[in-house]
């Protein structure tokens, strides 16, 4: 009987081990190119003169990391207002929070105050649409009317039953 496994043709060695030798100097390369794993050195205060490591002003040899430090000025100091920008991720906290409640729902018509604003207790922040709230006091003060009016037909009724019960006219119901 035959084997029947079948030999499989190898590779050969030399091959590998140039890949794996081509590998490891990329690596070395990499290394000593980018400055893998040292640790980055802090920048010398100056004033342009002899600040880093390569000499006046910049950097200098050591690994080709290319960028220079920016050249430095020298002038007169002043006085000026600097606009601020900064962008960032994150949630702002104030000192002081107020939670601000409507006492009646609408619409809001004015708002009489900015976002940031300092403001006092008592002062006005908002003006609600009124007409609702006029059109709901003309429709009591109706009904108010109303009231008034069978108020005082009842007591006119009252004055025209006592008399009559005065003068014996209708019988006692009790």
């Amino acid at each position: 009987m035959q084997n029947s496994v079948e030999a499989r043709p190898r590779r050969p060695r030399l091959a590998q081990w140039l890949i794996g030798v081509c590998i490891l100097l990329g690596g070395v390369y990499a290394v000593r190119h980018f400055d893998i794993g040292k640790a980055q050195p802090a920048p010398q205060a100056g004033f342009g003169g002899r600040g880093g490591r390569g000499g006046p002003g910049g950097r200098g040899g050591g690994g080709g990391r290319g960028a220079d430090l920016p050249p430095v000025r020298v002038v007169q100091a002043e006085t000026r207002n600097i606009a601020v920008v900064l962008k960032a991720l994150g949630t702002v906290t104030p000192i002081n929070t107020v939670i601000v409640r409507s006492r009646l729902d609408g619409e809001l018509v004015r708002v009489s105050f900015s976002e940031g604003q300092t403001v006092r207790a008592g002062q006005v922040l908002a003006e609600i649409d009124p007409r609702p709230y006029q059109v709901a006091l003309a429709q009591a003060e109706g009904q108010r009317a109303e009231n008034q009016a069978r108020l005082l037909n009842a007591r006119d009724d009252l004055d025209k039953f006592k008399s009559l019960f005065d003068r014996q006219l209708i019988p006692n119901s009790s």
